[in-house]
């Protein structure tokens, strides 16, 4: 058995497949590897006029493994690219230092066709295989992670289910190990249309306990201030707000290259909301939308400004997918 390690990675969701742990995010390559995820962070650029979101995803594993991966829900098909992990540490220096009191933040490849899943691209990204596919159904794209030496489950189904239905398309992703390599990795980029930004926050039912709390920082950089809330709900995302402010114009090429895109890929006067997850006591059943926070009040720098102004900007309506 390999010896255990830390692994730090970039693969979008790990909320796909693998060995349930009482902290476990999940893997869904290497059925028999044993993986905890420590953290996660993501940097979401958002494209609000050519309706374009960049979604890349720094995340650390203790594993036990050599080889896992990760399954990723989307509703187009991406492009992907390698980003530089130093762009998560330019967005994370925008918040003051050290905090006060008001300002505490938390502590914390297989045939082209197996039944019903049609195969539509493959690609070596940096430290990863990526391979992309669609699915008629949960069942059958459960029945193809199986044939396809991917770890699968009965508890998968209505979690890969939920996304067939709205005609997504599954990225997976291996994370192909190499002798003697450090465990840094480069961040993963995933670029996709998309009508609404959105995080897919849900998980199967058997990977989080009760009372888990996710260790999760979303770095969100768009036109204007956002807020989260899940979907198909008024239910605003119970996140602190860390910081909330313009993207210094100093920073947004130097951001961009880091990120493997364009200056102008990033909005001009951009501006940046960071979140840190809070305490959820209804679990991990749903994933999150994102829309401009509606109010002309100077954003609090705390956990309870997000709550409250996220109530201004959600009241009365519903976000639709």
């Amino acid at each position: 058995m390999a010896s255990r390690r830390y692994l730090y990675l970039a693969a979008w969701v790990c909320v796909a497949i693998c060995v349930p742990d009482a902290n476990a995010c999940c893997t869904a390559y290497g059925a028999g590897s044993k993986v905890t995820m420590v953290g996660e962070s993501v940097i979401i650029v958002w494209d609000a006029k050519n309706k374009v979101e960049h979604f890349i995803r720094k995340a650390s594993f203790d594993a036990t493994g050599k080889d896992f991966g990760f399954i990723v829900p989307t509703p187009s098909v991406p492009t992907f690219g390698i980003a530089d992990p130093a762009a998560f540490q330019q967005l994370e220096s925008l918040v003051p230092r050290p905090p006060t009191d008001s300002m505490a933040l938390p502590k914390g490849v297989a045939s082209s066709r197996a039944g019903s899943v049609q195969i539509l691209k493959t690609e070596r990204v940096g430290d990863y295989q990526a391979t992309v596919v669609k699915a008629t159904d949960g069942a059958t794209m459960n029945a193809w992670l199986k044939e396809n030496h991917y770890a699968s489950r009965p508890a998968m189904t209505d979690w890969l289910d939920s996304y067939t239905k709205k005609q997504w398309v599954f990225t997976a992703l291996k994370y192909v190990a190499e002798p003697n390599r450090t465990t840094q990795t480069k961040a993963l980029r995933l670029s996709f249309k998309t009508e609404t930004p959105h995080y897919p926050y849900k998980m199967p039912r058997d990977t989080w306990p009760s009372g888990w709390r996710r260790n999760l920082t979303v770095y969100f950089v768009s036109n204007a201030a956002m807020v989260g809330a899940y979907e198909g709900t008024d239910r605003v995302w119970e996140a602190n707000q860390a910081w909330s402010g313009a993207l210094p114009e100093s920073m947004r090429s130097p951001l961009a290259k880091n990120l493997d895109l364009s200056a102008n890929d990033i909005p001009t006067n951009a501006k940046v909301t960071i979140f840190r997850n809070g305490e959820n006591p209804d679990g991990y059943d749903q994933d999150l939308v994102f829309a401009e926070m509606k109010t002309n009040w100077t954003p609090w720098l705390g956990g309870l400004a997000v709550f409250g102004l996220g109530i201004l900007a959600f009241k009365g309506r519903k976000i639709k997918q």
